[in-house]
């Protein structure tokens, strides 16, 4: 008979974001990381959303989740402009 564990979601959620911010490997990987996740918040109950990583927090010479502007660090007004050559499996989820 199969015992039951019990799984600390916040640390879940750090160790995820962590690998979401750093991973150098193809966007496919973390996208299932990211479904997983979300499917334990949810399931949970702990589900608080997330938001997009901007280009210091991505390693170098990838492409964040979001663009901000140079001058002030804020998101684009153009969403356009926002979203050109991001990556949206560059998140941070709320724990």
């Amino acid at each position: 008979m199969a015992r039951r564990k019990t799984l600390d979601v916040v640390e879940f959620t750090a160790q995820i974001n962590e690998v979401l911010a750093q991973s150098t490997c193809e966007s496919g990987i973390r996208r299932g990381m990211m479904t997983a996740l979300e499917t334990v918040l949810h399931q949970t109950g702990n589900y608080r959303g997330f938001r997009y990583l901007v280009e210091n927090e991505v390693p170098v010479g990838h492409a964040p989740g979001i663009n901000t502007s140079p001058v002030d660090g804020q998101h684009l007004e153009n969403f356009e402009a926002r979203f050109a050559n991001t990556d949206r499996t560059r998140v941070a989820y709320y724990a």
